[in-house]
């Protein structure tokens, strides 16, 4: 009898906080998916806490689901369990604790929102979806516990979908607080779902969003729109990242759902009325501003922003319509200083990356919106897989002088040239070629179809050790780089910026962004920003090597220092030693052709004048 008495005390105690003389006027749902951010990062537990400073009130209901984590922080989550939580001010209460489940499955997903909507009936919903996003292509999720599996966008959607019959509920809000997934795709999935979205088109900070802001604003007005509690989001996740260089690359947009639609019919016709011109395609491809990795050292998103990539076409009827359907769309956008130029919209672009073209393409083409867009993608991938133009120079690479060292190119390949820049190496006893990366400080003439530049003495580095850079985007107010290195043995990649800036005595300034380790290249995984540099860390500076057999395709260690203060992104005076250059000509259908390489002996009293001066 006993027995009997205590099992319908707990039950009691789980139906207290669902039943409700009448319904409250706002449901909070948060989807979190710890995965590695709470088994290694402890957030997870950590925005649990920050919801707790607030709680819900008879008004206001917060109720969290959990899993997809080997290991969590909270003594009230069990672990290999999915738990749903209740969540009060100082507290939490847990109503339910569930068989382990795959957190990246649509069905997981569509029984979270409809068992919430019916034990707790609420005039209106909003949902926050917590973990990794990886944009229009994998989507959202990566289950710790089920090999970082994720949910594709169209999962997403049949998620939705699913709860959408079961209850006929849409929502006041749906939120990514994800990496990569303020995309159009994202939106119009969720169009028949939600009246407002927010999300990050860039890497999101590992912070996520101030929650105690937002539910306190909830709290205060229970019936301000989806728009309204986007800014809320919006201003929070800005203000908690004050002081902090993270904030120079964060984007944030709070997305109306029905005018998504019309943006995603503007560029259905933009691209039926698109003459293909694949040069000019190409070209603003390259210069729209991009997201996520950048390299093949980090991986590759290919995600873009797409009023900056639209713009470049202002001669297209459809253009001006477009980017005024993109604004309108967007009530409310933030970017920081190195992502201005964004424009509230990503969207998927195949480029980089050809191995996983056909993969991420079959992923991609099960969405069932924007056919003529889909079709687009799969004829520029076909194009770039069999276009092939075959650069050649006009003349070996030179050296002029004074440590000028040019090039000529053919007049005729002129059209068909997308970017030129200029790679260095220190040359090795053994002949072997360790590669310090490239930059884009080259020189044209365009009478004698010269490109030329000058061995300074000077080369990028960090805190006075050269560094293998790659310059990953270039824009007439910044410039972005990638530098691979090892930070206490874990591979990731510092990012650095170059803003130009008239009033800066060299005419610009270098700047730290942020330490990222990448895409998992197994499962596909964005790591989201949370990585600390700390003084006591061990950097090592990481190069590709290039020997007679080997075409620098792996990376070998270089120096490594203890970080002492502030990790500094600058120009390093370079070492005495035999220094090679060339030039890398990258063609329209993105293959690069490289000059011959130029020795350059940079001599010790050089570098001690070089030093001297610049004291």
């Amino acid at each position: 009898m006993s027995v009997i008495l205590l099992s319908i005390l707990v039950v009691c105690a789980g139906l207290i906080y669902r039943q409700t003389t009448r319904p409250a006027d706002f449901v909070l749902m948060v989807y979190m998916v710890g995965s590695d951010l709470e088994s290694v990062y402890n957030i997870g537990t950590e925005e649990i806490r920050s919801m707790m400073a607030e709680g819900s009130s008879s008004r206001v209901k917060i109720v969290v689901q959990t899993g997809g984590a080997s290991r969590w922080r909270m003594i009230e989550i069990e672990e290999g369990k999915i738990n749903r939580l209740y969540i009060k001010k100082g507290e939490v209460k847990t109503l339910e604790v569930l068989d382990n489940q795959n957190m990246s499955e649509a069905a997981v997903l569509t029984d979270f929102i409809t068992d919430t909507v019916q034990d707790f009936p609420a005039r209106r919903y909003g949902i926050i979806l917590w973990n990794h996003g990886s944009g229009s292509v994998y989507g959202f999720g990566n289950d710790e516990l089920y090999d970082f599996e994720a949910m594709p966008v169209s999962e997403l959607a049949l998620a939705f979908e699913g709860a959408k019959a079961a209850t006929g509920v849409t929502f006041e809000l749906i939120a990514f607080d994800a990496c990569l997934m303020g995309s159009l795709e994202t939106a119009v999935a969720m169009a028949p779902y939600g009246q407002y979205m927010v999300g990050s088109e860039e890497i999101e900070p590992g912070n996520g969003y101030h929650y105690p802001s937002l539910i306190r604003a909830l709290k205060a007005d229970p019936h301000q729109s989806g728009e309204a509690l986007g800014g809320v989001i919006v201003d929070g996740f800005v203000k908690d990242l004050e002081g902090n260089t993270r904030a120079q690359s964060l984007t944030l947009s709070v997305i109306d759902l029905d005018k998504s639609r019309r943006v995603a019919e503007l560029l259905e016709e933009w691209i039926e009325d698109q003459d293909y011109d694949r040069a000019g395609l190409s070209l603003a491809r390259h210069y729209a501003r991009s997201y996520g990795g950048r390299t093949a050292y980090e991986g590759y998103s290919d995600m873009i922003d797409l009023g900056s990539f639209i713009r470049q076409f202002p001669d297209h009827p459809k253009t001006a319509p477009l980017l005024e359907a993109i604004q309108e769309a967007v009530p409310r956008l933030h970017h920081g200083q190195a992502r201005s130029g964004s424009t509230g919209f990503s969207i998927y672009f195949p480029y980089y990356g050809l191995s996983e073209f056909d993969r991420r393409q079959a992923i991609y083409n099960t969405l069932e919106i924007l056919p003529n867009y889909r079709s687009f993608t799969d004829s520029m991938i076909q194009w770039l897989e069999e276009t092939h133009i075959a650069i050649s120079f006009d003349s070996p690479t030179a050296i002029m002088g004074d440590g000028d060292f040019q090039v000529v190119l053919k007049e005729e390949d002129l059209p068909n040239i997308k970017t030129v820049n200029y790679l260095a190496g220190i040359r090795q006893e053994d002949g072997s070629i360790l590669g310090l990366g490239f930059d884009n400080d080259v020189g044209y003439d365009p009478e004698t179809t010269t490109i030329y530049n000058r061995s300074t003495g000077f080369w990028l580095g960090l805190n006075g050790h050269l560094a293998a850079v790659s310059l990953t985007e270039e824009t007439a107010d910044y410039n972005l780089y990638s530098i691979p290195v090892l930070l206490n043995g874990r591979q990731v990649s510092v990012q650095g910026a170059w803003f130009w800036d008239e009033g800066e005595e060299h005419g610009g300034y270098y700047e730290v962004l942020g330490v990222w380790a990448g895409i998992n290249a197994d499962n596909h995984t964005v790591d989201r920003d949370v990585i600390d540099v700390n003084p006591g860390d061990r950097i090592t500076m990481l190069h590709t090597l290039e020997t007679s057999e080997n075409q620098a395709g792996t990376y070998v260690e270089g120096e490594s220092f203890i970080l002492e203060e502030d990790l500094i992104f600058d120009d390093v005076v370079m070492p005495p030693g035999d220094y090679v250059f060339a030039f890398e000509i990258v063609d329209i259908a993105n293959k690069a052709y490289l000059s011959e390489y130029v020795t350059i002996e940079w001599r010790q009293e050089e570098y001690e004048t070089l030093l001297e001066k610049i004291k």
